[in-house]
């Protein structure tokens, strides 16, 4: 069932997602904004709302069920065919290779910052963005298309805030059991 908050928050962040596309200078978007030489709306907002999504998502999944635009996109498509498949479990770990990378962009990418790197980390930056791009939107476009079949496809196998989220979860949960508090 399609919330009215999903819907409301479709037609307010929507935009936002999307208008990366068509003004990025990096071949992926998204992951390059802190260093963006054109500095417009979703740069300043992007880390405020990563934030806000693994807060919401502590519990519940909060913005994952109600505010995220690709989550909307995603059950809006799971209505078009009522057969359901089901995907084997290594398929759900995926996500985690995402957050992985992600972190080497943004590591390689600062190290390119650094004086002394600057040819090598540029270099490597260079290839795997040129090389990335087709197969992560590929990737993208075929777990959205996926999504007709299997309830919220993206989300369940390559959303990074989702696992982002479950690692989060794990170490708080982790704490608290060190600590007694989870009694």
């Amino acid at each position: 069932m399609i919330r009215l908050s999903q819907i409301v928050a479709f037609f307010i962040l929507a935009p936002l997602y999307f208008q990366v596309f068509s003004y990025c200078p990096f071949r992926l978007p998204y992951l390059y904004c802190f260093i963006c030489p054109l500095r417009y709306l979703w740069s300043g907002i992007r880390g405020f709302v990563l934030l806000v999504a693994l807060g919401l998502n502590i519990r519940k999944d909060l913005f994952c069920a109600h505010l995220c635009p690709f989550g909307t996109v995603q059950v809006f498509l799971s209505k078009i065919s009522p057969k359901k498949i089901s995907l084997p479990k290594f398929f759900y770990n995926f996500k985690y290779v995402s957050v992985i990378l992600i972190v080497l962009v943004i590591a390689i990418t600062k190290v390119a910052q650094l004086p002394n790197h600057r040819f090598t980390a540029l270099s490597l930056s260079q290839v795997f963005i040129a090389k990335g791009k087709g197969v992560l939107f590929g990737a993208f476009v075929l777990s959205m298309a996926a999504s007709i079949f299997n309830y919220r496809c993206f989300f369940n196998i390559l959303c990074p805030i989702t696992a982002s989220n479950r690692i989060l979860q794990k170490v708080i949960s982790s704490f608290k059991a060190l600590t007694g508090k989870g009694r």
